[in-house]
């Protein structure tokens, strides 16, 4: 392969898989309309285009198989092939094989299956169907067994398989000239039979006795062999009637059907004349539709050329990396902004206490010379003092000016970058946010093969395809909906009597839906299936040792253990599930781009999971705290609120720190504990700031010295072993160059809510039964003191 058709493929690939994606699209939707031409037509448009790109880049396994393809969608298009289930089994099935074919030569391996192999059951399966139909054109035309001499009563479609050669019409003339009669003897076979395979000879040797047999259709030497054809045209010479003939030929259990009509020979030259001028006036149409699609997409190649532009997905990356580091400048100037301001005051400041100050000391001074001076010298002695004084004060006046001015000067400047980065970010981050429809179109087709692998009938339902997300968030979204759709199917959609039963209509629905809501995606994924037993999850749960027996937990607790790793209720494992492999991916895939997952199901009426994921994992906004003269980031999107507390408002429940705000008794966690800090802030500290942090109906409040303020942060991933410290996420490099670690709020939050605190960190600890139980009732009678907020 040269260098020129190395370079052609890397567009070839690209353009093949987003066609690829369309073809099994329109096969869906031909799968639900049988009779949508639009569809048929995108289908064969495409494979016709990816037959001559894959000629055009030297991919000829791909191209034959491709061109064997666009046979069979021809006559699909054409009416002579009617769709039906197996139309579009065998339709999908070349798909995957086109997939498979292109997939291998973009990662420069050999196709691990028989191309030769699989135009035979492509031209095996077109043949079988056009003989179906055949069969089902002389079926209209009489009754099983039964004569037909009247040539006219089914002369249309006779001859539709018939071509003969000059010697055998000069046979059937001469023939023909001694009043022997050219009869079409069409035999149906039966397909149950054990001896069909041998049927069309049997009868082909019974006919020798009413003439002579000139030819059949298929041939003899193809009737001889292992093939079995259900469908066969005998053209027999004989002075016979009919009705013998039948009586011939008749084999029980053997042939289904048997029909007799009469071959004339003009009618079959005028048919050959209309056959003739069919064909050419559909080539005509057919050359006329080609020119016409060919401008078509022409037109539409250079509308698209003019309205996109195609660019690796590597360099939007470094564009964003680049944008990034643009963030992180422009955070690094407000910082600037903020100290220039701060020393303009205090500029200004210091020249008023130098006036101040040297114009207090100068009359001291010259009061003091009043006794060794007189009055008039004093004076004019003062006043040139002053003077001079006055007009250096004038010339620091103007640098402070001038400083001011230069200020104003750079906050404009800054103000302007900070636009520009702004719109430049946001456009950005608009080139790297995909359709979520990209990842639900993968569903029809997994929702089709399911139910039937299941034996269950399931309708698809999408809605919220055009929501965006960014691309690094869609291709992780991939897997977790996947695991959740089959656990939907296998778990949640009943077989359809068992739903007749429950009075539900036989079909199942499964729903995605996508949709916004502020910062974050909604992503919903329903099923009216049998719904969930938290019981029986609970009882899963400890008989796996993942919770004793005696737990008291919530109905929503109780669900929590699915995503659990190893975690199963199948009592048998299947192809789909069982093996405790999937929930658990669902959940570490989410962690890994902030988001969460929630479940809400009702016994009998099906299960709801709710995927809440961040628009982006790139830059995000957060509010950097200090805990013991360190930076922590903390994304905006999981904090509830912030408020100051005293240590006095912290109190021990059963070991464990909490404090009251409002109706919400929250556990307590301090980032100095967390990981551990040396203290670097006096030990009487009376005051914390609590960062109140929710996930999931859950909260915990994380306890740090001060707050910074928010900014727009670069998230930067960890690869080494501090990304095994529970609660670290990533990091960030903030303006003045300071690096500051991303808090994970999935694990600390679960922290909050699990960990048992040590006794005694703050405030005073029960020291008795009786004091405990007093804190708890006082705590049950509303009478603990809220935090000062």
């Amino acid at each position: 392969m040269d260098d020129y058709i190395k370079s052609l493929l890397k567009d070839f690939f690209e353009e093949a898989f987003d066609m690829l994606d369309r073809l099994e699209q329109n096969i869906l939707i031909l799968d639900k309309d049988r009779n949508n031409t639009d569809a048929v037509q995108e289908i064969f448009r495409a494979v016709h285009t990816l037959k001559g790109s894959a000629g055009a880049v030297e991919l000829f396994d791909t191209q034959k198989y491709a061109h064997r393809f666009e046979d069979l969608l021809d006559l699909i298009r054409n009416n002579e092939i009617k769709v039906d289930d197996k139309t579009v089994d065998i339709l999908l099935k070349g798909i995957d094989i086109l997939k498979e074919l292109i997939n291998s030569a973009s990662e420069e391996k050999e196709y691990s299956g028989n191309i030769e192999e699989e135009i035979k059951n492509l031209e095996a399966f077109k043949n079988s169907k056009l003989g179906s139909s055949n069969s089902s054109n002389s079926e209209s035309s009489t009754e099983s067994l039964n004569i037909s001499s009247d040539s006219n009563s089914a002369s249309s479609g006779k001859y539709d398989n018939l071509n003969f050669d000059n010697s055998v019409l000069e046979t059937i003339r001469e023939n023909a000239e001694d009043g022997v009669k050219t009869k079409l003897v069409f035999v149906k076979f039966n397909a149950e039979s054990p001896m069909k395979t041998v049927g069309g000879v049997q009868v082909y040797v019974g006919l020798k006795d009413s003439g002579d047999i000139i030819a059949s259709v298929p041939p003899l030497q193809n009737l001889e062999g292992d093939e079995f054809y259900q469908n066969v045209i005998y053209v027999l010479e004989t002075v016979e009637e009919d009705e013998k003939i039948i009586n011939d030929i008749t084999l029980p259990e053997i042939t289904e059907e048997i029909k007799i009509e009469e071959f004339i020979l003009e009618e079959y030259e005028k048919f050959l004349i209309d056959k003739k001028n069919k064909e050419i006036e559909k080539s005509q149409e057919a050359q006329a539709t080609k020119s016409n699609q060919s401008k078509s997409e022409k037109d539409l190649k250079h509308e698209r050329q003019s309205s996109f532009l195609r660019v690796e997905s590597d360099r939007i990356d470094d564009m964003m990396n680049q944008v990034g580091e643009l963030v992180t400048n422009k955070s690094s100037y407000e910082q600037y902004d903020d100290d220039l301001t701060a020393y303009s005051k205090v500029i200004g400041n210091g020249i008023n206490d130098i006036r101040k100050y040297y114009k207090d000391s100068v009359i001291q001074i010259l009061r003091k010379l009043e006794y060794y001076a007189s009055k008039k010298e004093i004076k004019d002695l003062r006043n040139t003092y002053i003077d001079g004084f006055n007009e250096k004060l004038n010339d620091m006046a103007k640098m402070e000016e001038n400083f001011k001015d230069t200020l104003d000067k750079f906050r404009t400047s800054y103000q302007l970058l900070t636009r520009v980065t702004n719109d430049l970010q946001e456009t950005v981050m608009k080139i790297r946010m995909l359709p979520i429809a990209q990842t639900f179109n993968r569903f029809p087709r997994l929702i089709r093969d399911l139910s039937r692998d299941l034996g269950k009938e399931v309708k698809l339902e999408m809605s919220g395809e055009e929501t965006e997300l960014d691309k690094s968030v869609i291709e992780v979204l991939v897997d977790p909906l996947i695991h959740i759709v089959r656990n939907a199917m296998d778990h949640g959609i009943e077989m359809p009597e068992e739903r007749i039963r429950a009075g539900k209509p036989r079909e199942g629905i499964i729903s995605l839906n996508a949709s916004h809501n502020g910062n974050l995606i909604v992503i919903k994924i329903s099923d009216d299936g049998k719904g969930m037993s938290p019981q029986k999850i609970f009882e899963s749960a400890v008989k796996k040792g993942l919770v004793s027996a005696d737990a008291k937990l919530t109905e929503r607790q109780m669900l929590e253990y699915i995503f659990a790793p190893g975690f199963s209720t199948a009592t048998k494992v299947t192809n789909l599930s069982g093996r405790g492999v999937g929930m658990d991916v669902v959940k570490k895939s989410l962690d890994k781009i902030n988001g969460t997952v929630g479940i809400e199901t009702e016994l009998g009426k099906g299960s709801t999971f709710l995927l809440r994921i961040p628009l982006t994992v790139a830059i995000i906004q957060a509010l950097i705290v200090d805990a013991e003269k360190e930076y922590y980031a903390i994304p905006i999107n999981s904090i509830s609120e912030t408020l100051k507390i005293n240590v006095s408002d912290i109190q021990n429940l059963e070991g464990t720190e909490v404090i009251k705000i409002r109706e919400d008794v929250i556990n307590v966690l301090s980032v100095k504990e967390l990981f551990k800090l040396p203290a670097r802030y006096e030990n009487n500290i009376k005051s914390y700031y609590a960062v109140i942090l929710a996930s999931e109906e859950k909260k915990v409040a994380l306890l740090v010295n001060n707050l910074i303020g928010e900014q727009d942060i670069v998230i930067k991933t960890l690869k080494d072993r501090i990304t095994k410290v529970e609660g670290i996420s990533g990091a960030t490099i903030l303006g003045d160059g300071t690096v500051s670690f991303i808090l994970d709020i999935q694990t600390i939050v679960g922290l909050g809510t699990k960990r048992i605190i040590e006794r005694g960190k703050f405030g005073k600890k029960p020291t008795s039964k009786n004091e405990l139980r007093n804190f708890i009732d006082r705590l049950k009678n509303n009478q603990i003191p809220e935090a000062n907020i």
